[in-house]
């Protein structure tokens, strides 16, 4: 097996990140020149060198001002790569778009905190201080539970909120939008709970200031091991295929209810062995909009796009997201399935295998710059078909074995 250690993602982050200074001198390297130069002149007037190394952008005077009104960050987290952020408002009204299009039709299950046990001990759970963390996210943290009557084991998502309040009125506002965002999320996973590409979803859990969900863990139920992509067990060509093809499933049954992920990457598709071979399930909604009223990237700060030009930030979100501060779209979540398709060419690269190396293909049509340039899903699905198909050599091999099968006998 390839090193991964750490996914490919992030080594090629920390090795853009590492030749930053070189580039920066070498000037802009895209039609967004000018944007780039008046960046490059802010980051040298403010003489703040140490916010580079680490990824986290800190805005001018001047933006500080204008932080709760329009702004766009990206932070770096220590379990999963930075997404894209809108302000609480803005974050807020897409929920509710998702919220208002999905109650009529969608009622969520619920849970208490007694019927959550530990996962090891089996002790019914009082307080979600005594469920281990496994993830952490910028919406929240994953804790590792059991369902207490079925024994089955639940991936609890605790949402979190910023403590920096400038009054309490803020403090309000922030509270309402976790909540927002959270029933927005339960909403969605309660949609596709029956669905083979996503995690089954066990209900809600109201613990007053807090809306947690509880879904059905994806990894070895035994021993509660998670297998992100980035982070796969040994697999074959055929399964490699198989997880690109659940990808592409998972995101037109998405895209057929109306909305769209905005946050599709490979740490957030999730491997799981059913039967013979490994399926890919597709988690975190929480940057999920609709396709009538699509999340948006407002106030992007220069230094975030100079970074983002240079492959530094978010590299799996579409350009003209980022760049042009075009809303979402079904375009911007297939660029994001290219770059898993890329990634997994890093991924599997051991298996030295011409059709690992089709799927690397596939992925950078997908990342086309120009969005009426990328493939349809339905496309996408097709090229996945073909490499589906055995060759024509095996065709034949198998039509001489079967032959001479028919003669033994």
């Amino acid at each position: 097996m390839a090193d991964i250690s750490m996914s490919a993602q992030r080594k090629r982050r920390a090795q853009r990140m590492a030749n930053r200074p070189r580039r920066l001198a070498q000037g802009p390297v895209s039609d967004h020149g000018d944007e780039i130069l008046q960046a490059i002149e802010l980051v040298k007037a403010k003489q703040e060198a140490e916010a580079y190394p680490g990824g986290d952008f800190l805005e001018t005077k001047d933006q500080e001002t204008h932080t709760s009104e329009k702004s766009t960050s990206i932070v770096s987290h220590c379990d999963s790569q930075s997404a894209p952020q809108t302000s609480v408002h803005e974050n807020k009204s897409v929920d509710e778009e998702v919220i208002k299009m999905l109650q009529t039709s969608v009622t969520c299950q619920t849970l208490k905190l007694n019927d959550l046990s530990t996962f090891d001990m089996g002790w019914t759970v009082k307080s979600l201080v005594t469920l281990v963390e496994i993830g952490r996210g910028s919406y929240g943290r994953v804790l590792l539970a059991r369902h207490r009557s079925t024994g089955v084991p639940l991936a609890v998502k605790e949402p979190s909120w910023s403590d920096d309040f400038m009054s309490p009125g803020e403090m309000v506002e922030e509270l309402k939008a976790t909540r927002t965002r959270a029933t927005k999320e339960a909403l969605i996973q309660q949609l596709l709970s029956g669905s083979p590409y996503f995690p089954k979803f066990w209900g809600t859990l109201d613990l007053g200031n807090e809306l947690c969900q509880a879904v059905e863990f994806i990894g070895c139920k035994k021993t509660g091991t998670g297998y992100p992509l980035h982070a796969p067990p040994r697999l074959s060509v055929s399964n490699v295929v198989k997880i690109a093809e659940d990808i592409v499933k998972g995101m037109k049954e998405f895209h057929d209810h109306g909305l769209l992920h905005n946050d599709l990457k490979n740490d957030n598709v999730l491997l799981e062995k059913r039967g013979k071979r490994y399926n890919a399930v597709v988690i975190d909604f929480g940057m999920a909009s609709t396709m009538t009223a699509p999340a948006k990237m407002v106030g992007v700060t220069k230094e975030l796009k100079m970074a983002y030009v240079h492959g530094g930030e978010a590299d799996y979100i579409a350009p003209e997201v980022v760049l042009d501060e075009q809303p979402t779209s079904v375009a911007s979540d297939v660029f994001s399935i290219g770059r898993i398709f890329s990634d997994m060419g890093e991924i599997f690269e051991d298996l030295h295998s011409p059709v690992v190396r089709t799927l690397t293909k596939i992925g950078s049509e997908c990342m086309a710059n120009d969005p009426d340039h990328r493939p349809s899903l339905d496309t996408i699905q097709t090229q996945i078909d073909k490499l589906q198909r055995p060759s024509r050599w095996r065709r034949v091999k198998r039509w001489f074995a079967k032959k001479l099968h028919l003669r033994r006998k």
